[in-house]
């Protein structure tokens, strides 16, 4: 079943992926492409500090549960 909640500090590491993920595909990044510690960094404190509010939606039947879809609205 798919749950949609307000994203916690515990969700930066998979937001950070979804965010590299999202990256490649509207930039048409290789799946090879590391990021800048830079882009990482500020990935990272964007989520944590930012003026938005991110919400996630989870699929709790897949095992592990994984995140599906992430947005922010500021």
């Amino acid at each position: 079943m798919v749950q949609i909640r307000k994203a916690t500090d515990a969700d930066i590491d998979a937001l950070i992926k979804s965010r590299c993920r999202t990256m490649r595909e509207v930039c048409s990044i290789g799946e090879n492409y590391e990021f800048s510690a830079e882009f990482m960094e500020s990935t990272r404190e964007y989520f944590l500090r930012g003026d938005g509010t991110t919400v996630i939606a989870t699929d709790d039947s897949a095992e592990p549960p994984e995140m599906r879809h992430s947005a922010t609205q500021t």
